[in-house]
């Protein structure tokens, strides 16, 4: 793996509305879009609402169109899920003879200028090299989103469980790591802001 995901941007804290809506709503209408794709059985399940959540707020409106509590529209939030998929498979993919520019010229169309340079800081990191070199390291990865963890009024964070294969002198081995894939709407377009392990939390707002 490219090395512990930047910590240097967070999500926004959301409203209690929000975040009920988010989970209440927003799960039951993206699975029936296909946005959220069933996890392998080896995959981590959906843990419970919290009991302290509020029934009624969590409830989709009686037309059924949980949407309309959010502030992206469906396909809005169908275009922000591919590319957070999308990015982390990318971010988890790479060759020991791949010179790092290479493998983060990948990424610059996905990213913002932020994320940019934390991931040409950590993955240029000289250690990180010549550990992949020596061992002739690579790494082909899949990506599924499995859920939203958090909407703010122009993010969206991702909860997605990457898969790698790795390959390297003499053996091959196969890592899962859930990460929070936080994405923002900028100028019309989604941008990948920032990644994390998922057990890093959420807290703290983008600056």
């Amino acid at each position: 793996m490219p090395g512990k995901p930047p910590a240097a941007s967070r999500v926004p804290a959301t409203s209690p509305l929000r975040k009920a809506a988010a989970a209440g709503c927003v799960a039951i209408t993206l699975a029936a879009c296909g946005v959220l794709r069933s996890a392998p059985a080896s995959q981590p399940q959906h843990q419970p609402a919290p009991a302290s959540r509020p029934p009624a707020a969590a409830a989709p409106p009686a037309s059924g169109d949980g949407y309309a509590l959010l502030p992206f529209a469906r396909q809005q939030l169908t275009a922000a899920a591919a590319l957070a998929g999308q990015f982390t498979a990318l971010y988890g993919t790479y060759r020991h003879d791949q010179p790092p520019a290479a493998y983060l010229a990948r990424l610059e169309p996905l990213t913002t200028s932020t994320l940019q340079a934390a991931l040409a800081q950590g993955f240029t990191a000289p250690g990180l090299i010549q550990q992949r070199t020596a061992g002739k390291d690579n790494a082909v990865s899949t990506a599924a989103v499995t859920a939203i963890r958090d909407i703010g009024g122009t993010s969206v964070t991702f909860l997605v469980t990457a898969r790698q294969d790795i390959t390297s002198v003499g053996a091959a081995s196969q890592v899962t790591t859930r990460y929070a894939v936080t994405v923002t709407l900028t100028a019309g377009t989604w941008k990948v802001y920032a990644i994390e392990l998922a057990t890093d939390g959420q807290a703290g707002s983008m600056s």
